[in-house]
């Protein structure tokens, strides 16, 4: 069972009180800023259905398989699963969010 990783400019993923969200504006310019991404909207049949935020792709994902990452109405980043190339670009995006990492479980990475 894999893991969800979050880009969140909160003390963790889900805090309600005092969010500081990131907005779909800066999301899609961090998203053009790196020639690997696109924002591309799956099939409703793809991850989480594609009305459960902005979506962007990693066609080239060394992983094999196009890589999903998804902009939440909550304003925070969200990635299923997570290997050494995958922690390389989600930490790209996050400096360019000013932003950090956390797993679901509450756990930061630097």
């Amino acid at each position: 069972m894999s893991e969800y990783y979050y880009i969140t400019r909160n003390s963790a993923p889900f805090v309600k009180e005092g969010r500081r969200e990131i907005t779909e504006a800066e999301w899609r310019m961090a998203v053009a800023a790196d020639p690997d991404l696109a924002i591309e909207q799956p099939e409703e049949s793809g991850p989480r259905g594609a009305s459960s935020g902005v979506w962007a792709v990693w066609h080239s994902y060394p992983g094999g398989y196009p890589a999903w990452f998804v902009l939440l109405r909550d304003g925070d980043v969200e990635v299923k699963g997570m290997d050494d190339a995958l922690f390389e670009k989600f930490q790209q995006l996050a400096t360019a969010l000013d932003a950090r990492i956390f797993c679901e479980t509450g756990k930061e990475f630097a």
